[in-house]
């Protein structure tokens, strides 16, 4: 359920057994599952669960930073619950999205627009390739 605080005009959403579900599901993988596997996974605990109130809480969850979406390719959005900053690599082949770690410099330019008063709302930088199981 949405509400609306007066004061910040964000939405608060009433934390829901399917949201807790949705999200417990996607903190234990590093697959970067799709709404449909997610569905899938919990339907089985959840007989009830739709598809489209896994897309809701997904929405909500990300909405909430506490989860991101993938985008990458034109593909299917495929969601990721660590929202450290890191990399992404997708084989164009497989579909296997892979984390990459960064580096502590490439870290330092978020660090520096921060200390300089920007606001980061989001760092993506992703590679599409061809990973070496598929070559």
């Amino acid at each position: 359920m949405k509400f609306t605080d007066k004061v910040t005009h964000m939405a608060i959403y009433r934390e829901s057994h399917q949201r807790r579900a949705v999200m417990a599901n996607l903190t234990h993988r590093r697959d970067h599952p799709t709404a449909a596997t997610i569905y899938d996974d919990l339907r089985k605990e959840i007989p009830a669960l739709s598809l489209g109130t896994v897309y809701r809480n997904l929405d909500i969850l990300e909405t909430q930073n506490r989860i991101r979406s993938i985008k990458l390719d034109q593909r299917e959005a495929r969601y990721d619950a660590d929202m450290n900053i890191h990399a992404h690599y997708l084989c164009r082949v497989c579909g296997k999205i892979m984390d990459l770690p960064l580096k502590p410099d490439c870290c330092q330019i978020v660090r520096e627009l921060e200390a300089a008063g920007h606001r980061i709302e989001k760092v993506s930088i992703d590679i599409i390739g061809t990973c070496a199981l598929c070559r």
